[in-house]
Formats: C-alpha cells, structure tokens, sequence
C-alpha cells in the first residue's frame, strides 16, 4: 500500500528558508501552492559521512536531507535562481553547488548565494549551467552552453572551442587517474574533449570509435580506463581504444546511457533508459522496478562503495545497499505524472488533476490516485475531466470516456457504446444533465446512461479532430477544433474561422464571460461578444507569448491564459504577466487553466512541473 504524503511547500519559512515535512500548515493562505508528483533526478552528491544527500530534481527544484528529513526548494520559497536543476556536486568546504539554467547556487545547508555570468563577470561564461565538478586538487568546475570554468577560490579560468574544445556545449566532466590528472569533458553531439597537464586538448569523436557523440557521464576506474555514458551506448577507453557495450553485444539494459560512476572495487555502475546495471570483470548485475528500484528510467547514479549505490530515477532517488532497495519518491503530492492536462473541483471542494500517466485527487490533506496499472481506469492519459453534480467523476482518455463513481469504474468505448471515437478531448455538461464530448472524431451528447447522439459531417460540422467543448449560459454548444470554431444554437452549426477575425482555426480551449466566448489558439487568444472578435497576443502587449495552450474566465471577470512562456491575467482592461521570473510560478512552459465557478483560486496544470493554485493578491488581499 501506498502511503499518501502532502507538504505544503509555501509553509512557515524556517531558518533555512525551506519548507519541511513536520511544519504546520500556514494560517494565511499562500498566492502560490504547489503540487508535484514524483520528481526526475538528475544529480546527486553526499558529504563524506553520507549523512547529508543533496538532489537535483530537474524542472521541480532542489531537495536536500540533512539527516532527518528532506526539504524542498523552489523558486517559490527560497533564493534558489531557478527550479530546473541538473547537477549537483560538494566542494571542500561541504557547500553544494547547484547547476540550474540561471546559474550556479551555493548551498550552506541554511542559504543560498548566487554565482552567475554577471556576478562573475564573465567568470562563468554561461548561466546555463548543465554540470558541476570537483577535481582532485578541491577545485570546482561548471561546464555550461558556452564552456567549461574553473573556478580557483577567487578566480575563474574559461574554456572554449576557441581553447581547442570539441564543442562549447559542456554536458558532463571528469578526470582520469593517469599521474598528470587529464580533465575529460563530455559534449552533446561532439564527443568527448579532453585537457592535458599543458592545457592542449585532444579530441574524441564516433570517427575515433566511440559510439555516439552525445556524453552524458564520465568515470575512470583504478586502472585509469575511462569509461564513457552515451546517448547509444556504454564506452570504456583503455587510452589507445574504445570498447563499445550495446544492448545487441552484453547485457546492457538500455542503449540510452545516462550516467555512470565507478566504485572503489572498480565495479561500473550504469544508468540506462530500462534500469540500472553493474559492470566487474566481465559480470553483469541487472536491477530494474521488479528489483527495487522506483523507476527503470534511471537517469544518474553516484557509486559510493561496492555495498553501497544512488541512482536517480523518474520516479526519485533510490539506495542499493546489503539489504536491498531503499527508495523515495520526493514528492509532495500524489501525482503519476507532472505533465497535467486538466485540472477541476467539485462541489465538495475536492479538487482532481488529470495528467500524463493518471488520476488523482485531493480532499483536504489526503491524496488518492489512480492509474491503468492500479485500477480499471482504461487509458492513462486523463486529457479531459468533469465532476457531476453527483460527486461522479467522468474521465477523458486516449481509450474512451471513464465513469468513477467513488467505488468502481465503467468505461465507454467505440467497442462497447456508441461514442464515436475513443479519443475523449473535452468535457461540458448542459442544464438538462447531459455531458457534450469533444472527441477525435466529432461531437456527441451523451445522457450518463447509454444513449450517444453523435454530431458528424452530416449534421453540420466539417471538422471532426475535436479540441474541447463548453456550454455556455444560453444553452449553446460550443466546439473548438483544429479547422474552425463551431457553436450549436438548436439544431444548426454556425463556424468562426480566421477570416471572422481569430487569430488561429485551429482552437484549444474555450471558457465563457459575461456574454463572451473566450478562445485559446496557437496564435494568441480572442474574445468575442456575439458581434465581433477582439485579438490579445503578444504583439499587442497581451501575452507573453502567442502560443495559447489554455483559457479560463473567473465569475469574478478576471481571465487567465495559459501560454508557453506563462500565465497572462486579464484583471478589467488590463494585462500582466506572471513568470518564474516575476512571481511563484514553477515553470513558464503551462498546459491548462482553470477558474472553477464559485471559488476564487486559480488551477494551472505544467507541462513537468506538477500542478499549482494561484490566489489573486487583489481577490485575497487581507485574508
């Protein structure tokens, strides 16, 4: 059984500026809260007791256990630049430093401290940093976009292609164990550069035998054979040549490598893109989920002892001991995926998120969640959601409509009723009860029984790729498609294209206003009155970008469009902007919004950064 696990990550800011999992829920409600499901691991260090584990969490920021308990950082309740986080690595002094897109972050354990291209001064020649790196001699090194950097406790050294580089693109570094101590540097699509005791550079490429040119790990065994992690392979160079280990010629798990590391018995330990492997004298240790591990997409590991390894995974962070897989998930929220498509709340206040890989649910402080391989749910990805007056949640999918009605499951499929695609896109329900679908093959109006009435070609809609759906105050029915807007007032069609003035036939989403239709395209949103169209895009000041993945209309007027550089909010006349960089927000790259009737809070679902609620300052100043 699973356990359900909630903390809140705008709670009562400690010390340390983090939230932790024994504080109290805060008295006043936060602008921004956050929910997150199992996060990526992309990095991992741990101090010499191996007490302290710090993890870089991609795109869901840095997690840290200081012996006791984890701590999440974000953006959103701490100094950390950014919450996409690949590598972290400790100095000599025990300070973590944290590569994340906007520079490094130095860690004390209790705050942070910036290090970025300006505060440098050019120092560091990028703040995209994709890899962090101590050397034997305690000095630290970030390779980024534009280069490797050393950093020599006061000075920064810089190396480029200009220097003799493969390629300015640094995606991992390493250092063998010859006497002159050489500097390796890993590239993505360029192979591997590697830097003498002079400073020349000497150059490894698929021409001189390695199997891919995209590295994403470098380690070096006892006897100073490199071994390489490629996007197509597992390399080992004995400083003469390259031995290739693919899935077709050993045991390789997985093509895919994305790290390796090396323990002090030289046994080779491998992430690959289907679980994780060791390497010693020619034997091979296969661990997958059925093993342990939280997720077979293993995505970096650190050998600590032969006894002793951490992988990072999809799913978390994971410990191979004498006894066995430990695991955690470092999650907040019950979520399978942090891909949300669909976000709603019913009448009890429950509030229920669709994504990628399945359900879940939250009711107070309880997560429920439920997926393909957990339940009868028939497909995991949940695209669209509506819950009945009823308190029955009806689900969207890829394999039909699903029926929850809080104890058992039922799915509509073109196999066993009468809907006209498995394809289920959207969600209305209109006054009499019914539920209108959007699907990939038209519309359809179905009584929650059995009784489809489908909407096709014949009946007037000339597009049947069907985006969403809604039902407006008057009773009509409104359908976005790929090819044109269409609105069903009784028994006729009516289509609204771009030479009726929206900025795109192609419509994702719809919400409705005080006597407006607002749309969502991926050329910017519109509103129209019943009379005539009015474009908001990025040329006008609008939105931050024109590509308009979602739009929600609150009962207050405010309206909110989800776009792939972030949320626009429309408050009156007037537009602004919420970004990482100006606001809570965890990622700028959002895929839906919601403004449920009768509450204030706003619902927006990323595309890999969880769920989040935004309150309104203006709407909750002074609660």
């Amino acid at each position: 059984m699973r356990m359900l696990i909630r903390i809140s990550l705008l709670m009562a800011i400690t010390a340390a500026g983090c939230s932790t999992s024994d504080e109290p829920d805060p008295v006043v409600a936060p602008a921004w809260e956050s929910y997150f499901g199992a996060c990526r691991i992309t990095g991992i260090a741990l101090d010499d007791p191996g007490a302290r584990i710090f993890a870089a969490a991609d795109d869901a920021g840095f997690r840290y256990f200081n012996g006791t308990s984890w701590a999440y950082f974000l953006r959103e309740n701490s100094a950390i630049p950014s919450n996409r986080v690949r590598d972290a690595a400790l100095d000599s002094k025990g300070v973590c430093w944290i590569a994340t897109d906007r520079g490094i972050s130095l860690f004390n354990g209790s705050s942070f401290a910036a290090m970025t291209y300006e505060s440098t001064g050019g120092g560091l020649p990028s703040n995209d940093v994709r890899c962090v790196f101590r050397d034997a001699t305690g000095l630290m090194w970030a390779g980024t976009s534009q280069g490797a950097a050393r950093y020599s406790g006061s000075s920064w050294s810089v190396f480029t292609q200009a220097s003799g580089m493969a390629s300015n693109s640094v995606s991992c570094i390493g250092q063998d164990r010859s006497a002159t101590a050489n500097m390796w540097f890993g590239h993505d699509g360029a192979g591997l550069s590697m830097m003498d005791v002079l400073g020349a550079f000497h150059l490894y490429g698929t021409s001189s035998g390695l199997s891919d040119g995209s590295v994403n790990g470098i380690a070096f065994d006892s006897s100073n054979i490199g071994w390489f992690a490629t996007d197509n392979g597992l390399d080992s160079f004995n400083g003469t040549a390259f031995t290739q280990y693919l899935t077709s010629n050993s045991s390789l798990p997985h093509d895919s490598v994305r790290d390796v590391s090396v323990d002090p018995a030289d046994t080779v330990w491998i992430a690959t893109a289907a679980g994780f492997a060791s390497l010693n004298l020619g034997m091979w240790n296969i661990y997958t989920a059925s093993s342990g591990l939280n997720s077979n997409d293993t995505l970096c590991c650190l050998a600590v002892t032969s006894a002793a390894s951490w992988v990072g995974s999809a799913r978390g962070i994971n410990r191979l001991n004498a006894s066995g897989w430990t695991g955690n998930t470092l999650n907040n929220a019950l979520l399978p995926s942090n891909a949300v498509n669909a976000v709603c709340v019913d009448s009890a206040g429950r509030e229920w998120l669709g994504t990628e890989a399945g359900l879940s649910r939250r009711s107070g402080s309880a997560w429920a969640e439920w997926t393909p391989a957990t339940s009868a749910l028939s497909e995991a990805h949940c695209r669209s959601l509506h819950v009945d007056e009823n308190g029955v949640a009806w689900v969207g999918t890829l394999a039909g409509l699903n029926k929850f009605d809080g104890s058992g499951w039922a799915a509509f499929t073109t196999s066993n009723s009468g809907i006209p695609s498995d394809i289920v896109t959207g969600i209305a329900q209109d006054a009499s009860g019914n539920l209108w679908l959007a699907t990939a093959n038209g519309v359809s109006r179905f009584n929650r029984v059995s009784a489809f009435t489908n909407h096709g070609v014949a009946e007037g809609l000339s597009s049947l790729a069907v985006n969403c759906i809604g039902v407006d105050s008057q009773g009509r029915v409104w359908a976005g498609t790929t090819q044109k807007l269409f609105k069903l007032d009784g028994a006729v069609w009516t289509s609204y294209g771009v030479a009726d003035g929206i900025p795109s036939d192609s419509v994702l989403s719809l919400d409705f206003g005080t006597g407006t239709v607002w749309v969502a395209t991926p050329s910017g949103a519109a509103a129209f009155d019943g009379s005539a169209w009015t474009k908001h895009d990025a040329a006008s000041g609008a939105l931050p970008s024109n590509d308009a993945r979602s739009v929600g209309v609150a009962d207050t007027g405010e309206v909110y469009v989800a776009t792939a550089q972030g949320l626009a909010v429309r408050f009156g006349s007037t537009w602004t902007v919420k970004n990482t960089l100006n606001s809570g927000l965890l990622s700028d790259n959002l895929k839906s919004v919601s403004a449920p009737a009768g509450r204030k809070e706003v619902y927006i679902g990323t595309n890999g950064c969880g769920a989040q609620i935004y309150r309104p300052e203006h709407l909750f100043a002074g609660n």
